[in-house]
């Protein structure tokens, strides 16, 4: 399970099944972290900080990868199916919220120096696959997230499947994204909208 040192699961509970790995060289406190299936993989790289969170994974060949330095609090990330991936680049922070990917294999990226705010929501799936009268053709297939490097992510938004986020663009509070938010803008609104261009922003 790769655990060497008990202080790095401080008031934890990792419980990791059948074949699947575990690696940490950061803290994980006050977190629950559950692995069943086969051939999942967890991976929290140097120094880097988990707290108040809730992992579940199942099924088979899902992947998590949080970076360097990252600082992550209060999330809830639920893989319930196979061959999901999420990555979570150095050094970004993430205030709380919940990633849910379910139904066919999809990826979340996450880029470096990220900020995300609190009670944010990504979501690869819809939970409930819509099919065509007839053909039975699927409408609502899962699609991958990609954020870039340098990204922030206001208080309370959402992000839906199929959403790029470009380098330094920010999405405002309250906001829900389905779609591009272009490189150095800031969107906001239900639907997210451009609203100002040719930013930049800083910690």
């Amino acid at each position: 399970m790769g655990l060497k040192l008990n202080h790095l699961l401080k008031f934890s509970v990792v419980k990791v099944k059948n074949r699947n790995r575990f690696l940490s060289k950061g803290k994980i406190k006050n977190t629950q972290i559950r692995i069943k299936g086969e051939n999942n993989e967890f991976n929290l790289c140097d120094n880097g900080k988990i707290r108040d969170s809730n992992i579940y994974i199942r099924g088979k060949n899902n992947k998590i990868h949080f970076g360097k330095n990252v600082d992550i609090r209060r999330l809830k990330i639920g893989l319930y199916t196979s061959g999901h991936e999420i990555f979570i680049g150095n050094n970004t922070t993430m205030g709380g919220g919940e990633i849910s990917m379910d139904g066919s294999p999809a990826k979340i990226s996450v880029g470096e120096d990220c900020m995300f705010s609190y009670n944010i929501e990504i979501r690869t799936t819809d939970s409930h696959a819509i099919y065509k009268i007839n053909t039975n053709e699927r409408l609502n297939p899962e699609e991958d997230i990609v954020v870039g490097n340098h990204v922030w992510v206001g208080a309370n938004s959402t992000i839906l499947k199929g959403s790029m986020l470009e380098d330094g663009s920010i999405l405002g509070s309250g906001s829900v994204l389905k779609g591009k938010l272009d490189k150095n803008c800031i969107a906001a609104g239900i639907p997210a909208k451009v609203i100002k261009r040719e930013i930049e922003w800083k910690r």
